[in-house]
């Protein structure tokens, strides 16, 4: 059953002088049909709208779970929140003297933001804006201020700190790691095709390219610091095929691994 809710349903106030405050929050649930919203003239506020199940079509781009779409004040907004069962989308609404030098200090403008490994916590604070104002907390306005603050701040963490794809790296690094690229993108909640271009857009580099640069590098340091043969290498490396690993090795670096090892060695 479609579920929809929303607090405190405030207009916007241009006479408000609070740093930050709350317009409206809510979310919708369990969409039973597409829900277009159009807003040509957009809004006099700030608005973050957040897929944690189900996607949505926002400014014709798809946004979907683990990642925020960003407006600012007079955007033209064009969005659509996509039906299904256990669909589930948060937003809020607000605004304050100090937004537009927050977000301006964060180097934040419209537009979508990856959560990466902040995915989990940025769900959790919009649970936590939406239910100060259901419960009626006694100080809601201030508890939802800090809250969106914390929100804007975990979008805009620098990669060391948030990295969208930390896990996704790490599993592309490992020689043993063998699933597909379409099991990694599981992990996300991504199709296969939006994992790829997400990661390429973030790393410069498709998964697949990735992966096999890092063993390449694995295999030239293994040539050098071993005496292991280069099939032992090429297995060592993640690579199944020595002949594969060869051609690629060459492709990459100039020389067959043969050379690079007698090159550099003598070198030394």
């Amino acid at each position: 059953m479609q579920q929809i809710m929303s607090f405190p349903n405030r207009d916007f106030d241009p006479g408000n002088k609070a740093p930050v405050y709350i317009i409206n929050c809510g979310y919708y649930k369990n969409v039973a049909i597409p829900i277009p919203v159009s807003r040509p003239d957009g809004r006099p506020d700030y608005q973050l709208i957040l897929p944690v199940i189900g996607e949505m079509t926002i400014d014709r781009k798809k946004v979907v779970p683990g990642e925020i779409f960003l407006y600012c004040p007079n955007y033209p907004q064009n969005y659509t929140y996509s039906e299904g069962e256990r669909t589930e989308y948060y937003w809020v609404h607000f605004h304050g003297t100090y937004i537009d030098s927050i977000c301006s200090s964060l180097s934040l403008k419209n537009g979508v933001y990856s959560l990466g490994e902040g995915k989990k916590d940025v769900e959790r604070l919009f649970r936590m804006i939406f239910r100060g104002f259901a419960d009626r907390y006694e100080y809601a306005d201030i508890h939802g201020s800090g809250l969106v603050c914390s929100i804007l701040s975990l979008i805009a963490a620098p990669p060391a700190i948030s990295s969208p794809f930390n896990k996704a790296m790490k599993l592309l690094r490992d020689p043993s790691y063998n699933r597909s690229i379409a099991e990694i993108a599981k992990i996300y909640e991504m199709s296969e095709g939006h994992f790829i271009r997400s990661f390429k857009k973030y790393t410069g580099q498709s998964p697949n390219a990735f992966r096999i640069a890092n063993r390449l590098e694995i295999a030239s340091d293994m040539l050098l610091s071993t005496t292991m043969t280069v099939a032992e290498i090429s297995f060592a490396a993640g690579f199944s095929d020595s002949l594969y690993f060869s051609r690629l090795f060459k492709k990459y670096y100039k020389l067959s691994p043969y050379e690079y090892r007698k090159n550099n060695l003598m070198e030394r």
